[in-house]
C-alpha cells in the first residue's frame, strides 16, 4: 500500500480545491512525482483521509448545473389515458368438459382385473419356437464400417452389403473390425464366407 506523506496530501487538497476532476488529479500529481498514479488511488486517499473527504470532488458537492445533466424522464400518461388491458375471454358457464385420467393414472384393481382375463394356460404359453437345425455362428461383433480403401492390414475387409448391391471399388463399406494376425476376415464373416463357400461347393459336387 502506497504511503503519502503530509505534502502529498496537502498537494491533493490543493488539486481539489481547483475543482480538478479524479483523474485529472491523478495526471497532474503523477506528472508532478515522475510516477504513474490512477484514478482509484486518488479516490482512495481522499475517502480515508479526513482532511481530504471534507474538501472533496467539486463534482460531488457541486451544483446539479456543474455536474452531468439528469436524464429527462417521459411525461407520465394519467390511467384514463391508457389503453384499456385486452381482458380475457370469458369462461363458459356450466358443465366443464370431463377429462379422463391417463392409463397410468388408474387404480391398481383395474389394471389388475385386466390381466386376470388372460388364459395362461391356453395353448399359445405352450408353443416353442422351432429350431433352424444350423448350428450358431460367431455372434455378430460391432462393426466399424470403414471404407475398403481405409482398412489397413488388421482389420476385416468383408463387404457389409452381403448381396453386394454395392458397387465395388475403394469407397465400399467393409466391417473394419479388428481381426487376428494374417487374416482377411473377423471370426464373424470368416465362419459366414467358409460356410458360403462349403454351400456352393457341395452343390456343385
Amino acid at each position: 500500500m502506497t504511503s503519502y506523506t503530509r505534502s502529498d496530501i496537502e498537494r491533493i487538497a490543493e488539486l481539489l480545491k481547483e475543482g480538478l476532476a479524479a483523474s485529472g488529479i491523478a495526471k497532474r500529481f503523477g506528472d508532478e512525482r515522475g510516477i504513474v498514479f490512477t484514478r482509484n488511488a486518488i479516490i482512495g486517499i481522499v475517502r480515508r483521509n479526513q482532511t481530504l473527504r471534507k474538501i472533496g470532488f467539486a463534482n460531488a458537492t457541486g451544483p446539479r448545473s456543474e455536474r452531468r445533466p439528469r436524464k429527462q424522464s417521459l411525461p407520465k400518461i394519467p390511467k384514463a389515458a391508457r389503453a384499456p388491458k385486452p381482458s380475457a375471454p370469458p369462461r363458459a358457464k356450466g358443465r366443464v368438459a370431463a377429462r379422463y385420467p391417463a392409463p397410468y393414472q388408474l387404480p391398481g384393481r383395474l389394471f389388475i382385473s385386466a390381466i386376470e382375463e388372460i388364459d395362461r394356460d391356453g395353448e399359445a404359453f405352450r408353443l416353442k419356437s422351432p429350431s433352424t437345425g444350423r448350428p450358431a455362428i460367431a455372434s455378430q461383433p460391432h462393426f466399424a464400417a470403414i471404407r475398403f480403401l481405409d482398412c489397413l492390414p488388421n482389420r476385416c475387409r468383408a463387404p457389409l452389403s452381403s448381396d453386394l448391391e454395392e458397387k465395388t471399388g475403394p469407397d465400399m463399406l467393409c466391417c473394419g473390425f479388428h481381426v487376428e494376425f494374417c487374416k482377411p476376415y473377423c471370426a464373424y464373416h470368416e465362419a459366414r464366407l467358409t460356410n458360403r463357400e462349403q454351400n456352393f461347393l457341395a452343390e456343385a459336387a
